[in-house]
């Protein structure tokens, strides 16, 4: 008999002793009966209960609801967590007591407040017993889980020569990039032609919206004035003037940007030309971004292992000096940005281009998860990549750019 079966049938057992009690409750005369239609209620507040706890374990999926709620406890990181997570009024170490402090309550209202104390002195005492326990099985499974920590790093082989070598020439060897961030959110109105995330585009008069091969609309991510960028485009690579339009199917997410998925566009239209023209009528609510103003920063970008290994040459590496590597390069990374220009990319999946040499990062952009109350996912917490060679860079020439999207 499955479990859902089986709690339909609990539940049901519940209901026709609630009903039974009931009738007691109304039927229920002599010289005791007030004492005896309290402790009816407190069985009708304890059954529903019981209701309550068989609905929820029926949709735990085969595991104990106390065991999950017991497993988040241990997982607190400092001792204020544990305590929130202990008190959480949505968990089940309180809730059974429910029933008796409702039943107490009423026992008060017919002058029995001794009772009342003796009763909730015990339950005081023994909720207090429960959490030094829990607090004991919180301290023995984070030392625990520390000792694991440690003896994991204890047993890395590496050769500390090597790795520090190998990440102090990737460090040496970063570039300046442009990291991209939301401009905190304000009452006033959004300029035309300014640098933004999503909305509709500001655009010439002739401007058409972009479709892919299945005249699917695409959806615009990201409108760059051109002209914020210069004080942090070191080399001088991308235009000083204009905009740059970066358009998406988010509907399908082709990975590669084939059937036309990808397009970005550069436009030099004079400011004063320029006008915010309407959402295709057959674009999704759904892939109609929210509007938000961008601001920009220089940061220092390295390169990922995986194309530092692609330029040299190094034999011997073990997973764990990779590990190494990867973690002690990362330390040195910016994270906190929804996307970066020029600079290095950070590959989720590998290397996209070969050709790093004659190739640009023109845009990664990273899926934003309340950021800002966005949200945005590529793939499973993935990121966009758009690459473009230094020659049509410098000719404006955006036609030809190498699209990918990379996920977990």
């Amino acid at each position: 008999m499955n479990k859902k079966l089986l709690s339909k049938i609990g539940i049901a057992f519940c209901c026709i002793l609630i009903a039974l009690t009931i009738f007691l409750f109304f039927n229920t005369d002599g010289e005791d009966a007030n004492k005896v239609k309290v402790f009816f209620i407190g069985v009708i507040v304890w059954l529903l209960h019981c209701c309550y706890r068989i609905s929820v374990h029926s949709k735990t999926e085969g595991k104990d609801q106390e065991v999950i709620s017991d497993h988040k406890i241990l997982q607190a990181r400092t001792f204020k967590e544990f305590l929130c997570d202990y008190f959480n009024p949505k968990e089940m170490r309180f809730r059974t007591s429910f029933s008796f402090l409702i039943l107490l309550a009423l026992l008060t209202l017919r002058n029995k407040l001794g009772l009342f104390i003796i009763f909730l002195v015990l339950l005081l005492i023994s909720k207090t017993i429960l959490f030094i326990q829990y607090y004991r099985y919180w301290k023995l499974y984070n030392k625990a889980l520390n000792d694991d920590i440690e003896d994991t790093e204890n047993d890395r082989e590496i050769d500390e020569e090597k790795v520090k070598k190998i990440t102090d020439e990737i460090i040496s060897k970063g570039i300046n990039g442009i990291k991209i961030n939301f401009k905190p959110k304000d009452e006033s109105a959004i300029s035309i032609g300014c640098s933004k995330y999503g909305g509709q585009p500001d655009v010439p008069e002739e401007f058409v919206w972009p479709r892919d091969d299945q005249e699917r609309p695409l959806s615009l991510l990201l409108q760059i004035n051109c002209s914020d960028l210069t004080v942090y485009d070191s080399e001088k690579l991308l235009p000083t003037t204009g905009r740059l339009y970066f358009f998406y199917e988010l509907s399908e997410q082709n990975w590669e940007g084939t059937e036309h998925s990808v397009k970005v566009i550069y436009d030099n239209t004079d400011h004063n030309n320029l006008q915010k023209i309407e959402f295709p009528e057959d674009l999704s609510e759904e892939y109609r971004l929210n509007e938000r103003e961008l601001i920009f920063n220089s940061e220092k970008s390295y390169m990922s292992f995986e194309e530092f290994m692609y330029r040299n040459t190094y034999s011997d590496i073990s997973d764990d000096e990779i590990d190494e590597i990867t973690e002690r390069v990362d330390d040195e990374k910016s994270y906190d940005k929804i996307g970066n220009m020029l600079g290095f990319a950070d590959f989720i999946q590998g290397i996209i281009t070969e050709d790093f040499d004659n190739n640009i990062l023109l845009l990664q952009m990273n899926s934003l998860e309340d950021e800002d109350d966005e949200e945005l996912m590529f793939g499973d917490c993935g990121a966009i990549y758009f690459y473009i060679s230094r020659e049509d860079l410098k000719l404006k020439n955006f036609e030809n750019i190498k699209f990918e999207m990379q996920c977990y």
